[in-house]
């Protein structure tokens, strides 16, 4: 199926359900017409933070095969990271930590330590200007660009059924660990970068490194990952850095529901494929992909997938064809040979004779 042919079905949709919602025909369907129209001239950039340890490397080749469908990409890493150079790694400066690289929870729940530096890069590159949309991803996601595009549209559409709503304002789609975020939005975050990017110095203690908004919040001085920074955004005190109609819709944290004002609901931005498959997953085919690699407990839903090589795998808008496949795809995962990455190479190899 085309992705334009799937775009028409994500409006034909959204007709039907406002004609079951009894609203108004020259409201919303032209608005999701036009919205999946202007969704295959979507510009969209794609980047994750990573600390290239063995079992990124594992992953990289097949995260980069699918952010190579979005307009631009990069991998941010540290100074320190190990493995091949590539056009597409980003090297930065970032605090000394407490726990030693070397060991395996350096950085553990404190990705924003290195996230911080992506965002300086990315406006300092005057990246902010080129995109129309943003999605911040981890390692362990995998991402269908197009699928994406798609249900950005979708959400925006139901967004825009809520009284008085508009799109034409800086909003953040949460999809679970998955952000989104438009072109208004971080324009305005460069805004106030020297606060909201200000980084906690040494004499933060355990909290060197992390975000200084994120003082005295949840997690700290422990922890900063980004599902804690991004929705305390939206706090009184982040509010107050942020254009006043600044906005964001869905949730952070896998299998979180979400609604918009009317109480229509959002896609599924996570779901956990421990639960099984239910009728949240039955959403529109889009176009083919395949699993990244890792052992499979987990399906995230609304634009990528997640898959630690020790833990979940999740789905974040995956087409139907994937949608049917995930039990397949644990199966692989779970009888990869022994004595490699476990399941990488394997799964990742036959999903491409298999999907």
């Amino acid at each position: 199926m085309s992705f334009r042919v799937a775009l028409r079905r994500v409006a034909l949709a959204l007709l039907a359900a406002t004609f079951a919602n009894g609203i108004n025909f020259k409201s919303v369907p032209e608005q999701a017409v036009e919205l999946a129209d202007s969704a295959q001239s979507m510009r969209i950039f794609c980047f994750v933070w990573t600390t290239r340890r063995s079992g990124d490397q594992a992953l990289e080749p097949e995260v980069r095969r699918q952010l190579n469908k979005c307009d631009g990409h990069l991998f941010f890493t540290d100074t320190g990271s190990t493995g091949p150079d590539s056009s597409d790694i980003v090297k930065l400066n970032i605090p000394a930590q407490d726990v030693g690289r070397s060991d395996e929870k350096w950085l553990y729940h404190r990705n924003m330590v290195g996230v911080l530096p992506s965002w300086t890069h990315i406006f300092n590159k005057g990246l902010n200007d080129q995109y129309d949309w943003f999605i911040h991803l981890e390692m362990d996601h995998f991402l269908s660009p197009n699928r994406a595009r798609a249900n950005i549209a979708q959400w925006l559409s139901i967004r825009g059924k809520e009284p008085n709503a508009t799109n034409d304002i800086p909003i953040v789609l949460m999809w679970g660990n998955a952000f989104v975020f438009n072109k208004k939005f971080v324009n305005a975050m460069k805004l106030t970068w020297h606060t909201l990017g200000a980084v906690a110095g040494p004499g933060e203690g355990q909290g060197k490194g992390c975000p200084l908004f994120l003082k005295g919040k949840f997690e700290w001085p422990a922890s900063c990952s980004q599902d804690i920074y991004y929705p305390q955004l939206f706090s009184d005190h982040g509010r107050s850095l942020l254009p006043d109609d600044a906005d964001f819709a869905g949730a952070s944290g896998c299998g979180q529901e979400a609604k918009n004002q009317v109480n229509e609901e959002y896609p599924l931005g996570c779901f956990e494929m421990a639960k099984k498959p239910d009728r949240r997953c039955e959403l529109r085919s889009g176009d083919g992909g395949h699993p990244t690699s890792g052992e499979d407990e987990g399906c995230r839903i609304s634009g990528c997938c997640r898959s630690e090589v020790q833990g979940n795998t999740s789905w974040v808008a995956p087409g139907q064809k994937q949608l049917q496949n995930v039990l397949r795809w644990q199966e692989c995962a779970d009888h990869s040979p022994r004595g490699t990455t476990p399941g990488a190479r394997y799964c990742a190899q036959s999903s491409r004779q298999r999907w």
